[in-house]
This record gives structure tokens, C-alpha cells and sequence, in this order.
């Protein structure tokens, strides 16, 4: 038999890592997000964040009517796609309501919506992933969310934004450099606030970082820093 193309739903035992369902056994099924700004794998459906992780509801028809009833904003747009990919540092508000929340990463590796305030949920915190110039000498950057954006030569790959939603607009840089606070997203170091000692670049091989807690240093690779200001805080 012919491919039909791909699952459009996942067995919830299999669901990605990042997804933080407590109870995998309860049912079989999960919905899968569909493509978008993040990878399926580093996302969570918008009717399961609904559903499984903010508690909103208790079905995903509930979720549904949620999402059909243009309630649900993510960085400041209304979504009404129920496998919407939400993401890391992705902004989440509910029409009507005063809440908001940040997707960040915990210790394990899952994506956790930590609730902030209407003025913190006007602005975004993104990784520049790509720079690249555009027609007639415009300079063009891409962020770890997907969205491209116009800047100018200050900003660089590894470097951090701060943009305004809904518009994208660049508030404030925050450098990738020796003493820059940094969540860690990735790896076993997950979920931590760290500074920056120093960058290292040995051959051909990936950039990495000693960072410095409080607990001691360790070091990583530069993929898995993520510059941020005081208002993040870790896991």
C-alpha cells in the first residue's frame, strides 16, 4: 500500500520529550503539531497545551471551541489551528483575560509556560539563527522561531532581540559575549541561567562556552545558549 503522507496525530507514550504530559498511559492517542515555527519535536500542540498543560479544559473538543473562538494569541496574533507549534520563548495570551505566559525550558528538557505580566507579554525574547542581506543592501536576520526580520550590521548570529509584538520591531540587542546571561535550552544543563566566561573556538568545531553559576562552571556548546535579560528566570 501506497504512503498517505505523514501521522497526523502521534501515540501519546511516543509524544517528544519537550511536550511535558505527566500521564502517557492514560490514553493512546495525542495530537501532533503540524510544521511551522518550531520543529514538531521541540513544540506543543496548541490544544495540548490547552488541555494537558495549562488545564484549561478537559477534552480536546473543549480546546477546540477555545481556539475556533479566536481567543488564543500567540506572540500577539490569533491562532486557530488546534496543532499550532508553540515554542520556546514564545508568548501566549487569552483574549479577555489578564494572563499571560512565557514558554521556557525546564531542567528535564520540557517546555513549561511560566506566567508574567501584560507589560513582559508586549515583547519577545528571540536567538538570531541566520543574517543575510536582502535587495538593495538590506540586512535581514532569522530567528530561532522562524520569523525574518530587518535589522543592520550591529546585530549578529548568536546574538539575542528583543522585539515588540505583534509587529517584530527590535527594542534592544542582548550580545552573545563574555559576561551575557544566558538560558541554557538544551542539553543536560537545561533550564539554567548562566553567564558567559569566555567563547571558545577549537578547528573546525562547534563554538562553546564556559559558563559560570553559582553552583560551579561547566561547558557547552554555543547552540544551546539562549542571551536573555533579568526578567527570565530558570528552572
Amino acid at each position: 500500500m501506497a504512503k498517505r503522507g505523514q501521522k497526523k496525530h502521534v501515540k501519546r507514550i511516543a509524544i517528544p520529550k519537550a511536550v511535558a504530559i505527566r500521564n502517557k498511559k492514560e490514553h493512546v492517542w495525542v495530537t501532533k503539531s503540524k510544521p511551522g515555527p518550531h520543529n514538531h519535536k521541540h513544540a506543543i500542540p496548541l490544544s495540548v497545551l490547552l488541555r494537558d498543560i495549562l488545564q484549561m479544559c478537559k477534552t480536546n473538543r473543549e480546546a477546540k471551541t477555545i481556539i475556533n473562538n479566536r481567543a488564543v494569541f500567540i506572540d500577539g496574533k490569533v491562532r486557530t489551528e488546534e496543532k499550532f507549534p508553540v515554542g520556546f520563548m514564545d508568548v501566549v495570551h487569552f483574549n479577555g483575560e489578564d494572563k499571560y505566559y512565557r514558554i521556557l525550558v525546564e531542567k528535564h528538557g520540557r517546555l513549561i509556560p511560566a506566567e508574567i505580566n501584560a507589560d513582559e507579554g508586549k515583547e519577545k525574547i528571540a536567538k538570531v539563527v541566520k543574517k543575510f542581506t536582502y535587495k538593495k543592501n538590506i540586512i535581514m536576520i532569522t530567528l530561532h522561531d522562524g520569523k525574518t526580520i530587518k535589522a543592520d550590521n550591529n546585530v549578529k548570529v548568536g546574538d539575542s532581540v528583543v522585539v515588540s509584538l505583534p509587529d517584530n520591531s527590535i527594542k534592544k540587542i542582548l550580545r552573545m559575549d563574555k559576561g551575557a546571561r544566558c538560558l541554557i535550552k538544551g542539553g543536560k544543563h537545561s533550564g539554567t541561567i548562566a553567564v558567559i566566561e569566555e567563547i571558545m573556538q577549537k578547528g573546525t568545531r562547534e563554538k562553546e562556552a564556559r559558563m559560570k553559576t553559582k553552583e560551579g562552571e561547566f561547558t557547552t556548546v554555543t547552540e544551546h545558549l539562549c542571551v536573555v535579560d533579568d526578567r527570565i528566570r530558570g528552572a
